[in-house]
């Protein structure tokens, strides 16, 4: 069996997941949880380095663990297994605004990055640039993953510019992990974890 080695980044950052979770994604869920298990693994997790934190939406939004919550890798990966599709569609500006309330409350820590990772199928049904600036204007710096037949263009109302977009298929998703890792990580740690020693989603 081969193993792929990659490094662990080791900065502090709060690094949230906005989860499209509509039933236009559907069965694919369970892609795009293996994704963000993925992206995690990528950190290290504790109180002084990453926190993550994780809201799905749909027609409305659910935070599925908060940053307090989220100091170790075993919590984090429970909370990634609980996350489900909620039917209905997307209305993504209405959960940008939730996740700046539910999740990037308060002002930035001294020395702490804050970091949103979008995944979107596209077709939200609500305006979502007020809500985005919103967060920048909190000093959220988003990253938005189209999936699937996205026009660049669109995601860039939401993204903080164009090196924070991707545009991938479902069965894409993990090819971009590293490259996504590599751009949120300033500080990336000396220590490297074998691929096979933690099971997937």
């Amino acid at each position: 069996m081969n193993l792929l080695f990659f490094t662990v980044c080791t900065a502090r950052v709060d690094l949230g997941f906005l989860i499209d979770a509509t039933s236009r994604v559907g069965r694919n869920i369970r892609q795009i949880a293996q994704f963000v298990r993925e992206a995690v693994r990528r950190f290290t997790i504790s109180s002084r380095a990453a926190r993550i934190g994780v809201v799905t939406y749909a027609s409305r939004s659910k935070r599925i663990i908060g940053f307090a919550a989220a100091y170790n890798r075993q919590r984090s990966y429970n909370a990634i297994r609980g996350i489900r599709a909620l039917g209905g569609r997307a209305r993504l500006g209405r959960a940008l605004t939730y996740t700046r309330f539910n999740l990037f409350r308060g002002k930035p820590r001294c020395g702490r990055r804050r970091v949103l990772i979008v995944l979107t199928s596209g077709q939200w049904i609500d305006r979502v640039k007020r809500p985005a600036e919103a967060l920048k204007g909190a000093g959220v710096e988003i990253f938005t993953i189209g999936i699937g037949n996205i026009r660049r263009t669109s995601l860039l109302r939401v993204t903080t510019d164009t090196k924070h977009v991707f545009v991938v298929g479902y069965t894409q998703l993990l090819s971009i992990v590293r490259t996504l890792k590599d751009r949120i990580c300033y500080s990336p740690g000396k220590f490297s974890f074998k691929r096979n020693e933690i099971a997937l989603v």
